[in-house]
Protein backbone atom coordinates (compact mmCIF):
# COMPACT_ATOMS: atom_id res chain seq x y z
CA UNK A 1 0.00 0.00 0.00
CA UNK A 2 1.11 3.51 -0.76
CA UNK A 3 -0.05 6.89 0.56
CA UNK A 4 0.51 10.37 -0.88
CA UNK A 5 -1.15 13.72 -0.51
CA UNK A 6 -1.55 16.85 -2.62
CA UNK A 7 -2.30 20.49 -2.06
CA UNK A 8 -2.22 23.38 -4.52
CA UNK A 9 1.50 23.87 -3.86
CA UNK A 10 2.75 20.33 -4.34
CA UNK A 11 2.65 16.83 -2.92
CA UNK A 12 3.99 14.81 -0.02
CA UNK A 13 4.97 11.19 -0.24
CA UNK A 14 4.78 8.65 -1.55
CA UNK A 15 4.95 6.69 1.67
CA UNK A 16 4.70 2.91 1.66
CA UNK A 17 3.09 0.58 4.19
CA UNK A 18 4.58 -2.81 4.98
CA UNK A 19 1.63 -5.21 5.05
CA UNK A 20 -1.99 -4.32 5.57
CA UNK A 21 -3.04 -0.88 6.69
CA UNK A 22 -4.70 -0.72 10.09
CA UNK A 23 -5.39 2.06 12.55
CA UNK A 24 -2.01 1.64 14.23
CA UNK A 25 0.04 1.71 11.01
CA UNK A 26 -1.97 4.65 9.66
CA UNK A 27 -1.47 6.60 12.89
CA UNK A 28 2.27 5.84 12.77
CA UNK A 29 2.39 7.14 9.17
CA UNK A 30 0.59 10.33 10.18
CA UNK A 31 2.92 10.96 13.12
CA UNK A 32 6.23 10.06 11.51
CA UNK A 33 5.77 11.02 7.85
CA UNK A 34 2.68 13.06 6.97
CA UNK A 35 2.61 15.71 9.70
CA UNK A 36 6.41 16.24 9.64
CA UNK A 37 6.28 16.62 5.82
CA UNK A 38 3.49 19.20 6.08
CA UNK A 39 5.50 21.05 8.74
CA UNK A 40 8.60 20.98 6.52
CA UNK A 41 6.61 22.55 3.67
CA UNK A 42 5.23 25.21 6.01
CA UNK A 43 1.59 24.32 5.35
CA UNK A 44 0.59 22.31 8.43
CA UNK A 45 -1.42 25.17 9.94
CA UNK A 46 -3.25 26.12 6.74
CA UNK A 47 -4.18 22.93 4.84
CA UNK A 48 -7.32 20.92 5.34
CA UNK A 49 -6.68 17.22 5.85
CA UNK A 50 -9.00 15.03 3.80
CA UNK A 51 -9.05 11.26 3.82
CA UNK A 52 -11.42 8.63 2.52
CA UNK A 53 -13.77 6.35 4.39
CA UNK A 54 -11.34 3.49 5.01
CA UNK A 55 -11.88 2.05 8.49
CA UNK A 56 -8.24 2.57 9.63
CA UNK A 57 -8.63 6.29 8.94
CA UNK A 58 -11.42 6.62 11.46
CA UNK A 59 -10.27 4.73 14.55
CA UNK A 60 -10.50 6.69 17.79
CA UNK A 61 -6.71 7.10 18.19
CA UNK A 62 -6.35 8.33 14.60
CA UNK A 63 -9.19 10.82 14.89
CA UNK A 64 -7.93 12.03 18.29
CA UNK A 65 -4.52 12.68 16.76
CA UNK A 66 -5.92 14.38 13.66
CA UNK A 67 -8.17 16.58 15.80
CA UNK A 68 -5.20 17.61 17.93
CA UNK A 69 -3.18 18.55 14.83
CA UNK A 70 -5.79 19.92 12.41
CA UNK A 71 -8.70 20.90 14.66
CA UNK A 72 -11.72 21.71 12.50
CA UNK A 73 -9.71 21.32 9.28
CA UNK A 74 -10.44 17.61 8.79
CA UNK A 75 -12.63 16.30 5.99
CA UNK A 76 -13.88 12.71 6.25
CA UNK A 77 -16.79 10.49 7.10
CA UNK A 78 -16.43 10.99 10.89
CA UNK A 79 -15.19 14.58 10.86
CA UNK A 80 -16.74 17.96 11.48
CA UNK A 81 -16.65 18.44 7.70
CA UNK A 82 -18.27 15.28 6.39
CA UNK A 83 -17.45 13.84 3.01
CA UNK A 84 -19.06 11.00 1.09
CA UNK A 85 -17.07 7.80 1.53
CA UNK A 86 -17.07 7.05 -2.20
CA UNK A 87 -16.39 10.35 -3.92
CA UNK A 88 -13.57 9.67 -6.42
CA UNK A 89 -14.89 12.37 -8.75
CA UNK A 90 -14.29 15.04 -6.14
CA UNK A 91 -10.94 14.11 -4.63
CA UNK A 92 -7.82 15.11 -6.63
CA UNK A 93 -5.71 12.11 -5.55
CA UNK A 94 -8.47 9.80 -6.80
CA UNK A 95 -9.55 11.47 -10.05
CA UNK A 96 -6.10 12.61 -11.10
CA UNK A 97 -3.00 11.67 -9.12
CA UNK A 98 -3.35 7.91 -8.76
CA UNK A 99 -4.58 7.35 -12.31
CA UNK A 100 -1.66 9.34 -13.71
CA UNK A 101 0.96 7.59 -11.57
CA UNK A 102 -0.60 4.16 -12.16
CA UNK A 103 -0.74 4.64 -15.93
CA UNK A 104 2.94 5.53 -16.16
CA UNK A 105 4.12 2.81 -13.76
CA UNK A 106 2.11 0.08 -15.50
CA UNK A 107 3.78 0.94 -18.82
CA UNK A 108 7.10 -0.10 -17.26
CA UNK A 109 5.76 -3.44 -15.97
CA UNK A 110 7.92 -3.52 -12.83
CA UNK A 111 9.12 -7.09 -12.17
CA UNK A 112 9.12 -6.90 -8.35
CA UNK A 113 7.96 -4.81 -5.39
CA UNK A 114 11.26 -2.97 -5.00
CA UNK A 115 11.21 -1.83 -8.63
CA UNK A 116 7.52 -0.95 -8.31
CA UNK A 117 8.27 1.35 -5.36
CA UNK A 118 11.19 2.94 -7.22
CA UNK A 119 9.01 3.50 -10.28
CA UNK A 120 6.29 5.10 -8.15
CA UNK A 121 8.83 7.41 -6.48
CA UNK A 122 10.28 8.34 -9.88
CA UNK A 123 6.87 9.14 -11.33
CA UNK A 124 6.12 11.41 -8.38
CA UNK A 125 9.32 13.30 -9.12
CA UNK A 126 8.01 14.10 -12.60
CA UNK A 127 4.94 15.90 -11.21
CA UNK A 128 5.04 19.67 -11.54
CA UNK A 129 3.43 22.16 -9.19
CA UNK A 130 1.36 23.56 -12.08
CA UNK A 131 0.07 20.08 -12.92
CA UNK A 132 -0.94 19.44 -9.32
CA UNK A 133 -2.45 22.91 -8.95
CA UNK A 134 -4.61 22.33 -12.05
CA UNK A 135 -5.93 19.08 -10.57
CA UNK A 136 -6.70 20.72 -7.21
CA UNK A 137 -8.39 23.73 -8.81
CA UNK A 138 -10.34 21.41 -11.13
CA UNK A 139 -12.17 20.07 -8.07
CA UNK A 140 -14.59 23.01 -8.14
CA UNK A 141 -15.50 22.27 -11.76
CA UNK A 142 -16.03 18.63 -10.91
CA UNK A 143 -18.24 19.56 -7.94
CA UNK A 144 -20.39 21.81 -10.14
CA UNK A 145 -20.73 19.06 -12.73
CA UNK A 146 -21.71 16.58 -10.00
CA UNK A 147 -24.38 19.02 -8.77
CA UNK A 148 -25.70 19.43 -12.32
CA UNK A 149 -25.87 15.63 -12.60
CA UNK A 150 -27.93 15.39 -9.42
CA UNK A 151 -25.11 13.83 -7.43
CA UNK A 152 -24.27 11.20 -10.03
CA UNK A 153 -20.69 10.35 -10.88
CA UNK A 154 -18.81 12.71 -13.13
CA UNK A 155 -16.76 9.97 -14.77
CA UNK A 156 -13.95 10.62 -17.18
CA UNK A 157 -15.79 13.35 -19.10
CA UNK A 158 -14.03 16.13 -17.19
CA UNK A 159 -10.26 16.09 -17.35
CA UNK A 160 -7.95 17.91 -14.99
Amino acid sequence: MVWAGVWSGGYIGPFFFAGNVNGESYLRLLRTKVVPALEAHGVLNTVFFQHDGASPHHTAPVMDYLNSVFGERIIGRTSAITWPTNSPDLTPPDFYLWSRINEQVQKKEPPNVRTLKDDIRNEFRTLTVNEIRRSVLNTQKRMNQCIRRGGKQVGKGLKS
